[in-house]
Parts: structure tokens; C-alpha cells; sequence
């Protein structure tokens, strides 16, 4: 499973996608915006044995639909409103980031 937050700086942002089963954390900068953000995605999951895809909410990642079929079918989940548990993996792994890129 993965997860994903955006860090906004302007019109940039950092997209991080964290894999819960092996523990393994990519990152790249893109613009804020659903396009870019779903072309920076792809290219940091293409090639990984996926199955599910577990985003936060939001309008970044609008064009989900054709990221699930750009990756071979891959289902989104997106987590329950105000669930933050359900989150706990990025959430970590933002307070580490946040060290390195306040």
C-alpha cells in the first residue's frame, strides 16, 4: 500500500509515497497541480508490484483514473475523512522529512 502528502512551496511541492509492506520512501519536487503531480507518480511507482493505492484526500491526485490504468489497474483507496490513523505511516514519515525540508 501506498501513501502520499504534498509539501506546498509556492507553485512547487514535494510528493512523497511511502510503501507501508517494505518500508520504502520515494520522493520527487513537481508543480502543485493534478497533472503534474499524477506524471511525478507515475514515474515514482512505475515498475513496482502494486495493487492498491491509498492517497490522501485531495484535488492533486483528481486524475487517479488515469494513473489506475497508466499502472495496470491498480485500485485507488482513499482513507475516511478526519481518520488519521488510518494515515500513521505518512504522518511519521512527514515529522522525519520535516527535519530535513522545514
Amino acid at each position: 500500500m501506498v501513501d502520499d502528502t504534498l509539501v506546498a512551496a509556492g507553485p512547487m511541492c514535494l510528493l512523497m509515497l511511502a510503501d507501508r509492506a517494505v518500508r520504502l520512501l520515494a520522493a520527487r519536487r513537481c508543480h502543485h497541480d493534478s497533472g503534474s503531480v499524477s506524471k511525478a507518480a507515475f514515474g515514482l511507482l512505475q515498475g513496482r508490484p502494486l495493487k492498491t493505492l491509498t492517497p490522501k484526500w485531495g484535488k492533486q491526485l483528481a486524475g487517479h483514473a488515469g494513473l489506475t490504468k497508466a499502472l495496470g489497474g491498480v485500485q485507488f483507496y482513499f482513507c475516511d475523512p478526519h481518520h488519521l490513523w488510518q494515515k500513521l505511516t505518512v504522518k511519521n514519515t512527514n515529522g522525519l522529512l520535516r527535519e530535513f525540508f522545514p
